[in-house]
Parts: structure tokens; C-alpha cells; sequence
């Protein structure tokens, strides 16, 4: 895959933070649906009216961390190539193709890799402990799958906003605030650890999820959670 590098120092892009802002507040209202679904909350016009005024300032708190993240990239050569170029109009076909290419492909064994490791390596001791515990996972209402797929876009943009393009991005600007090239751009292994780092912070946020529905945070637990979740927070930063 070509590397796409983009210059450092660049001014901030509002056609571009407009375009991100957008697909956070429709991803924020997308899942919606779901949410009300998994938590059994009785839908009626005060309800509804309280989670579309909270939807909507969480959306723009996030449009607030995209801006800071999509500043702080232009500092040291990171972005959005793809839409930075489809806003200018700019030829990206081709580039594009090789990612999206490269994507399928980490994603799909991404994705066996975490099935595997659940099922072979966690999954057997982590029954076994919970049986030894006296934990029973209680049973989820699973929604429809149309719920569950305007929730993935809720995962796929604000999370990313989030964990990606805010919290790695300012991770790898301090780090190269020390160690960057003659251009400004941080240093390979910067990128890498900010990257690391974020992914293992993807996986904690996934533990009070645990804590509500009367998991155990035990040391084998929190070990899979980060692990699991950690190998596709990686595969997303790269």
C-alpha cells in the first residue's frame, strides 16, 4: 500500500470539520433506535424529547474533540486524505482503491483473529473462572439487525472521532513535540505508541459496559476486554 503523506502546518480545514461534524450528529441520532431497544426504556414525547436534547449536545461536545484532532493533525502531517481531497475535487480513485483493498483485507482477519482468540484461548478459562465465581452473565435483549446497524456507524465515526482522530492524534502531537523530523512530524515510533496506547484505552472503555450488567472485573477479564478490543483499536489506527 503507497503511503499518502500530507504536509505539516497546514490551516485548518472547515470544509472538512463541517463534513465530520455532520456524520457525528447523524451517527449520534443512528443509535438511537438501539439504545432504547437494549435498555427496555418505555419510549413516550418527554422522553424522547430529553434524549434528542442530550444526543444532540453529546454530538457537538464530539464535534468540539474532532475539531481539536483535525487541528492538531494539520500541526504534524496527519488528516483525512480522502475527504480533504474529495472536498477539493481532487483525482483520489486510485489511492482510494489500494486502501479500501487493504482495508477488507486487515479487517476480515482482524476479525478472525478476535473470534479465534475469544473462543480457543479466553473463552474456556473465563467459564471456567466464572463458574468458580458464581457469576452469571445475565442474558441481553438482542435488537433487530437493522438496529444494530445504524449503531455500527455510531462505533465506526463517533468512537473514531474519539479514540482516533482526537485522543491518538493529540497523543502523537505531544510526543512529537520531542521527537519529530526536521519537518515537524513525529517520529515513527511516536505514531506507533500513541497508536498502542489508544487502542488499550479503547478496550478500558468497554469495561464499564461490564460493571453494569454485574460482570467481575477480574484479571482475565479486563485481559480479554483489552486484548480483544485492543487488536481491532490498533488495525483502526494503522
Amino acid at each position: 500500500m503507497n503511503t499518502i503523506t500530507l504536509p505539516v502546518k497546514r490551516p485548518f480545514n472547515w470544509k472538512v470539520f463541517l463534513f465530520v461534524l455532520v456524520l457525528v450528529i447523524l451517527a449520534s441520532f443512528a443509535v438511537i433506535p438501539y439504545s432504547f431497544t437494549v435498555t427496555s426504556i418505555p419510549l413516550d414525547s418527554d422522553v424522547m424529547l430529553l434524549v434528542i436534547a442530550s444526543t444532540f449536545v453529546n454530538a457537538l461536545i464530539y464535534g468540539g474533540l474532532a475539531a481539536a484532532g483535525l487541528y492538531l493533525a494539520g500541526r504534524i502531517g496527519l488528516g483525512l486524505p480522502f475527504v480533504e481531497g474529495w472536498l477539493k475535487k481532487e483525482p483520489i480513485r486510485g489511492k482510494f482503491r489500494g486502501v479500501v483493498v487493504t482495508a477488507v483485507i486487515v479487517g476480515i482477519v482482524v476479525g478472525i483473529a478476535i473470534i479465534v482468540l475469544d473462543i480457543v484461548v479466553f473463552g474456556p478459562p473465563m467459564q471456567a473462572e466464572f463458574q468458580s465465581l458464581n457469576v452469571t452473565i445475565p442474558e441481553t435483549i438482542q435488537p433487530p439487525a437493522w438496529q444494530g446497524f445504524l449503531a455500527s456507524f455510531y462505533g465506526g465515526i463517533v468512537e473514531e472521532v474519539l479514540l482516533r482522530l482526537f485522543f491518538m492524534t493529540l497523543l502523537a502531537w505531544l510526543g512529537g513535540l520531542v521527537f519529530h523530523d526536521s519537518e515537524g512530524r513525529p517520529a515513527v515510533f511516536v505514531i506507533w505508541s500513541a497508536n498502542i496506547l489508544a487502542a488499550v484505552i479503547f478496550g478500558l472503555g468497554h469495561l464499564p459496559t461490564a460493571i453494569a450488567i454485574g460482570i467481575p472485573l477480574t484479571a482475565l477479564f479486563v485481559t480479554r476486554t483489552v486484548v480483544l478490543n485492543g487488536i481491532g483499536g490498533v488495525a483502526f489506527g494503522w
